[in-house]
């Protein structure tokens, strides 16, 4: 195919033009994250001309040439300023319990070098200021406004060791936020001796998503940086901004909501499954972590097959599922990045919506079919992203669906871990657990070195006892990796 805009914005992301036009990207090793930055680059300021979906279940360039050239940018529709859907109900979860930690995203670093304390203190005050969607308030109706913190944003306090000062950040990034009075974001700095400290972030979720933590940490380096060398810092891109380009990349979709409908009429989400959760009043989430030594041929098998790691994942757990009966309605929530706007790479918020998928159950069918039926019910789901979970919610529960699909979820974590550069020192990332869990479940998939495993992809899965039975958490998880472990055998023949 010869050169022209498409050519030039995947070879931008991949490094090179895909030689076969009539192989699916997914054999590149394009991703949904990858995919997303060249529906970037494809975009202006308004609704672009090719979207998430686009790329599911097999697209290959031909596909997408033919969808770029019948296409062209929609006009600006007007705009009402306010909070996604996922920010508004995190933060109606905290309104209704103020006590709530389940909200609160941890970055946590181990210090060590030539750092300067003061310069680093003053650096990371200054966050609030660079990305004002830091320093808001956050109503329920209506965009935040500015606020003033009611008390120090950084703390800086000693501790006798390392597990000391550890367990003192943990602590401080454990306290709930306020969201609606300002409070989303604070810091401590533990010194434990010279040339070694604890720095710890705390934000809360309705101003920060997991595409946040890099941008955040790159901010700091920069502000650090600047600090040192006495030069005052500018403001990355406001909240008010954000969300406008938001609205306009992101307007309502009046036929969402009948497709949803649509799509739980049909049988495939099964009857509803019986497990025993503990009594409420447990002691917070729980979690199974395994290691996925079988990442590299799964990943191979994917490409084979003309599917993204996601969706083959997403069809292996669909048949942990069958086998085991854990989760009834098999419907499960999704995380989508709605960073689809080359001017919202720097901004420091929560742009992530959540997307119920219905993945078919597994049948007679070999294993090609079922992994392309299920890159098409991703598609559907992607095509109704822009349904508000609100709205999402209510189809659901009219549908008789319990917990309006929401309460499962399932996501491979593709966003890059967070690298802080503070000048000559050096510092080692710590993947904090999740403090709460608003869902019963999260299955993630971590690639290596995200922070809990650096050779192979590992398999985290948190849940909460009050909701979900343990027994049931285990059956899951290990016929999961068995069903992995089978698919990886699978593509070892095919290679």
């Amino acid at each position: 195919m010869p050169m022209n805009e498409l050519s030039r914005a995947v070879a931008a992301v991949l490094g090179f033009v895909p030689p076969d036009p009539d192989l699916p990207l997914w054999a590149y090793g394009l991703d949904s994250l990858a995919a997303l930055r060249i529906v970037a680059a494809l975009s202006g300021p308004d609704a672009g001309r090719l979207s998430l979906a686009d790329f599911f279940p097999a697209t290959t360039m031909r596909d997408l040439d033919r969808i770029v050239a019948a296409s062209a940018p929609r006009p600006s529709p007007p705009v009402e300023i306010s909070l996604p859907s996922l920010s508004r109900t995190t933060l109606l979860r905290q309104r209704m319990m103020p006590s709530d930690v389940a909200g609160n995203c941890a970055l946590v670093w181990v210090v060590h070098g030539e750092v300067d304390v003061s310069a680093l203190t003053a650096a990371v005050a200054s966050l609030p200021r660079r990305h004002d969607g830091l320093s808001r308030c956050y109503p329920l109706v209506g965009p935040p406004t500015p606020a003033e913190p009611s008390e120090p944003v950084v703390t800086v306090r000693p501790a006798a060791s390392l597990e000391a000062a550890l367990c003192d950040v943990r602590s401080a990034l454990r306290k709930p936020f306020r969201p609606d009075r300002g409070e989303v974001f604070r810091a401590v700095v533990v010194e434990v001796e010279p040339g070694l400290q604890v720095l710890g972030i705390g934000v809360h979720h309705v101003a920060f998503d997991g595409a946040s933590e890099a941008i955040l940490a790159d901010a700091l380096g920069v502000a650090y940086d600047d600090v040192v060398n006495g030069r005052p810092g500018t403001p990355d891109v406001g909240i008010r901004e954000a969300l406008g380009r938001l609205a306009r990349r992101h307007p309502p979709d009046p036929g969402a909501a009948g497709r949803w409908r649509a799509e739980l009429s049909t049988p495939a989400a099964g009857p509803a499954a019986v497990t025993a959760p503990v009594p409420s009043g447990s002691a917070g989430p729980a979690r199974l972590v395994r290691s996925i030594p079988v990442g590299g041929a799964l990943r191979d098998l994917a490409a084979y097959l003309g599917v993204s790691y996601f969706v083959l994942l997403l069809a292996a757990y669909r048949i942990g599922i069958e086998d085991t009966g854990a989760i009834r309605p098999a419907v499960l929530a999704v995380p989508v990045s709605l960073r689809d706007d080359p001017g919202l790479g720097r901004f420091v918020g929560n742009l992530t919506t959540m997307v119920p998928v219905l993945p078919p159950a597994p049948g007679p069918d070999d294993l090609g079919r079922l992994a392309r039926r299920t890159a098409d019910s991703v598609r559907r789901a992607l095509l109704r992203a822009d349904l508000s979970i609100e709205d999402s919610t209510r189809v659901a529960v009219e549908a008789g669906l319990a917990g309006g699909g929401f309460q499962h979820v399932f996501v491979l974590q593709q966003t890059p871990a967070p690298r802080l550069r503070l000048g000559h020192g050096e510092t080692r990332f710590v993947r904090e657990p999740y403090y709460g869990l608003s869902t019963a479940t999260m299955c993630e998939i971590w690639p290596p070195g995200q922070g809990w495993g650096d050779a192979n992809d590992s398999l985290v899965f948190t849940y909460d006892p009050a909701r979900f039975a343990a027994d049931a958490a285990e059956r899951l998880v290990r016929r999961f990796l068995d069903v992995l472990a089978e698919l990886a055998m699978t593509g070892a023949v095919h290679a």
